[in-house]
């Protein structure tokens, strides 16, 4: 299996680009079965409020469809941007990103820090986020690299 990780997608929130663009399907590209995204924005997050003196990404969600067009097929929310609009925002993300990908395609925050990709093959999400994370409502905060041995022992097997 050949797997490509992608990262830092934050979607051009303009539906009129989208109409326009072509659709690259990623796969063939890469020469990959596989294509792990960090989905590095929250959904919807400019209706929810921002953390102050930070750059938030927000994007519409009916735009998540196009990650899937392009050939996403799992998704990270282990990144500094994930908490960016607090916990509402980061639990509607999840569900969001659910909705399209699937339950267990979603992954890096507390609740679900591995997915498995194959039969033995699991991945781990981590988090090293900028000095002062926006801390999040349990369980719905990153997966922080607070201990990253520790963390990723966990999932060694």
């Amino acid at each position: 299996m050949r797997i490509a990780f992608v990262g830092d997608i934050c979607l051009e929130t303009d539906p009129s680009v989208w109409a326009t663009a072509g659709t690259p399907d990623l796969h063939a590209v890469l020469g990959v079965d596989l294509i792990i995204g960090n989905f590095e924005a929250v959904i919807d997050g400019a209706d929810v409020g921002k953390a102050a003196d930070k750059i938030c990404l927000s994007v519409p969600e009916q735009l998540l469809e196009k990650l899937r067009d392009i050939g996403i097929d799992v998704v990270s929310v282990a990144n500094n941007h994930f908490a960016d609009y607090g916990t509402a925002a980061a639990k509607h993300t999840i569900q969001a990103l659910q909705n399209v990908f699937g339950r267990d395609r979603v992954f890096g925050w507390r609740e679900q820090p591995t997915a498995i990709l194959a039969l033995g093959l699991q991945v781990v999400g981590v988090c090293f986020p900028e000095t002062n994370p926006v801390a999040l409502e349990e369980p719905w905060g990153a997966n922080l690299a607070v201990g990253v041995e520790g963390l990723v022992a966990d999932h060694r097997s």
